[in-house]
């Protein structure tokens, strides 16, 4: 074919090239937009926007979704968990059906959505959205902590949320702010990060273990740097369960050892590490299989709230045993493929976040806590197609 013919079609094929290369970033950024938008909606915790961005967001995600039969099974699998959760709960949930639909929508729609941007972008879009997450997240405890500290509040149990104009309980707020300021530092360790990672930590510790008083903090921060250098991912697993014998051991003769004395801020002064939980979850393990489909109760002494502060008891709780062995088995198969990562960061803040579960509110708490559980399990589906576990 002569220059004449070639130089028009090769024009032609240019112009369609440059054209497709326009509308493919125009969507990206359009997508990035919606999401982010979704990120810091969930991150601040203003529901109103939370709820709509994550249908959306969620609605474009499942239908844009190209994925294995494993994935698909995975999804299934969590899908007949929550409709399971949600229909023995409607009629054990203590505060009410309509306030159980409304925890239930978001925890839906944030599995949907956070599961599929895990399982979807690629290792360096995880990284950053994962960042952009725990950076909001942050964030917004900091802005919670200062503003209550200018406001005179004590932090302790007692604390103002700004952006949503409400007094509030602190537990949650101090576990938002470790778990994310870990999360950060987990996946951004270098040399180069150092000083800014030391003072996310530094500030962390402030706010959630001296203003907020929590213990949990405490122990999560010394737990993560502790699997930050065991090097082997074997005995990272070994550890988490030397930390679930230990936990028990320290809470049934904490009080002999008189060790307490040593902390008097917050949740340490207040109760040490002597606290109605250890008799709560005694109770909850030793009736527990009495409870098939939830209804289980809450007897300690000198505590008078609902819950059990304890991911597996609470769903025991709420919608019974059969529930909460099927989310256990989630759990076991989520670890097993993580384990397949030639990155050990992804079983380490899994582990950290099902440890801050064991002894907090899980599918009863901040329903952005959960959204993170659902990305590192979508994120675990990609390893797990590549070597086909």
């Amino acid at each position: 074919m002569s220059r004449k013919y070639l130089e028009p079609v090769i024009r032609d094929e240019s112009i369609q090239f440059q054209e497709n290369n326009n509308s493919k970033l125009a969507n990206t950024i359009i997508n990035n937009s919606f999401f982010g938008i979704c990120i810091i909606a969930v991150s601040f915790r203003v529901l109103i926007i939370a709820v709509i961005m994550l249908a959306a967001c969620a609605l474009w995600s499942l239908l844009t979704l190209k994925a294995s039969m494993k994935t698909f099974a995975m999804m299934g699998g969590i899908l007949l968990f929550l409709c399971l959760y949600y229909f023995l709960g409607l009629s054990h949930y203590e505060r009410g059906p309509e306030k159980f639909t409304n925890a239930f929508s978001l925890i839906l729609f944030s599995f949907v959505f956070f599961f599929i941007l895990g399982y979807k972008e690629t290792v360096e879009g995880r990284i950053k959205w994962l960042n952009f997450f725990s950076l909001c997240s942050i964030i917004y405890v900091i802005t919670v902590c200062i503003y209550s500290i200018l406001k005179g509040y004590p932090g302790y149990n007692l604390v103002y949320d700004p952006i949503n104009r409400s007094e509030e309980n602190s537990p949650l707020y101090a576990l938002q702010l470790v778990l994310f300021s870990i999360a950060y530092v987990n996946f951004n360790w270098s040399k180069q990060r150092r000083f800014f990672n030391i003072a996310l930590i530094l500030i962390a510790t402030f706010f959630s273990v001296l203003y907020l008083g929590s213990r949990a903090a405490f122990f999560l921060i010394i737990i993560f740097f502790t699997l930050k250098i065991i090097t082997r991912k074997h005995s990272l697993l070994l550890f988490f369960v030397l930390i679930i014998m230990a936990a028990l051991i320290i809470m049934n003769f904490a009080s002999d050892l008189n060790i307490t004395n040593s902390f008097n801020f917050g949740g340490f002064s207040e109760r040490g590490l002597d606290s109605p939980r250890f008799s709560m979850f005694i109770y909850g393990i030793s009736n527990f299989l009495d409870y098939p489909f939830g209804g289980l109760k809450v007897h300690a002494e000198g505590y008078t709230g609902i819950w059990f502060h304890n991911m597996l008891l609470d769903l025991v709780r709420v919608s019974g045993y059969y529930v909460m062995f099927l989310w256990l088995i989630i759990l076991i198969v989520t670890t097993c493929f993580l384990m397949k990562f030639n990155d050990k960061k992804y079983i380490i803040l899994f582990i950290i976040v099902n440890v801050a579960f064991m002894q907090d509110l899980a599918f009863d708490g901040f329903f952005n806590l959960m959204a993170l559980e659902f990305y590192l399990i979508g994120a675990s589906l990609v390893k797990a197609q590549k070597f086909n576990v």
